[in-house]
C-alpha cells in the first residue's frame, strides 16, 4: 500500500471516530432531555419557589406522558397528612400542595400539568385492602411503589416503579444537610390512620397521619418545555433553568 492510500485510510478512520463521538453526545435543550430514564444520569432543574431557586430532580419523561420532577430536598416546614385519616384525597397535605405550595412556584405554576395520580381507596383502610382509584392533581406525593417498595400485604400498588429509585440510596433526602424523613402518599392499610414514610435511615416505615414529617413535592411539566444553562444561580457552576416565554 502506497503512502497516499495510507493517508486516505487514516483520514477516513479519524472521520468515523469523530462522527461517532458527535453522535454519542446528547444535545440538551428541553426538559425531557434531562430525564433520568432517558439520559441515564441524575440531572437537576432549578425552579423558583417563593422567589428563590430550588433544585428539582428530573426523574422520568413518562409520567402520564409528561416529565416528572421531584424536589431534591425537604421543604422548610414539616406537616401532617391530616387530623386522623390516612386517606390521601383532599387531605390537609393534598390541599396544601395544590393550593399554597403550587402558588409558591410563581413563574412555573402555570406550566404544571394535571396528572392522573393513583391512590389507595378509603374503603381499603383498616382492613388491609388493596383497591385503588385515580384522582387528578397538579402537585402530589410519591407512592411506595413509585419509590420501588411494594413488598407488604398492607401496601396497595399505586403508580409505576420509577427507574431512578431502583438504587435505594436515592431515597435519601435532606433538610439543611441533615437526613430527614419524608411522607409518601401510600397508607398502611392495616390501620385507618397510618401513612408510609421514608425514614432518616433510608428505610421504609410508617407514621400516624397526624405526625409531622418532611415533604418532597412532585409534579409534571410538558416534556417539550425548553431549558438553558444559566450562571449566577449556584456558585462556581452553570445549572439548568427553564427558558420561559416573556
Amino acid at each position: 500500500m502506497n503512502l497516499k492510500k495510507i493517508l486516505i485510510l487514516c483520514m477516513a478512520v479519524v472521520m468515523v471516530i469523530s462522527m461517532s463521538s458527535c453522535k454519542g453526545k446528547k444535545e440538551i435543550n428541553k426538559i425531557s432531555d434531562l430525564a433520568y430514564d432517558y439520559s441515564g444520569s441524575i440531572h437537576q432543574i432549578y425552579i423558583t419557589e417563593n422567589g428563590k431557586y430550588i433544585p428539582f430532580l428530573v426523574l422520568t419523561n413518562d409520567y402520564c406522558g409528561n416529565t416528572l420532577l421531584l424536589r431534591e430536598e425537604i421543604i422548610d416546614e414539616n406537616r401532617r397528612i391530616s387530623e386522623y385519616s390516612a386517606y390521601y384525597a383532599d387531605s390537609e397535605i393534598d390541599s396544601y400542595l395544590n393550593k399554597e405550595y403550587l402558588e409558591a412556584l410563581t413563574e412555573i405554576a402555570q406550566y404544571v400539568t394535571i396528572s392522573n395520580v393513583e391512590i389507595t381507596c378509603d374503603d381499603a383502610l383498616g382492613m388491609s385492602g388493596l383497591d385503588t382509584e385515580v384522582i387528578l392533581r397538579r402537585v402530589f406525593l410519591l407512592s411506595c411503589n413509585e419509590v420501588g417498595i411494594s413488598d407488604s400485604v398492607n401496601i396497595a400498588t399505586e403508580g409505576e416503579i420509577l427507574e431512578y429509585f431502583q438504587n435505594e440510596n436515592y431515597r435519601n433526602a435532606y433538610y439543611c444537610e441533615n437526613p430527614s424523613s419524608w411522607w409518601l402518599r401510600t397508607p398502611n392499610t392495616y390501620y385507618l390512620s397510618c401513612t408510609y414514610v421514608i425514614g432518616e435511615n433510608n428505610k421504609l416505615g410508617f407514621s400516624n397521619a397526624f405526625d409531622q414529617n418532611g415533604i418532597r413535592p412532585a409534579f409534571c411539566v410538558d416534556g417539550d418545555m425548553r431549558v438553558k444553562l444559566e450562571n449566577g444561580i449556584v456558585d462556581d457552576k452553570k445549572v439548568y433553568v427553564f427558558l420561559l416565554e416573556d
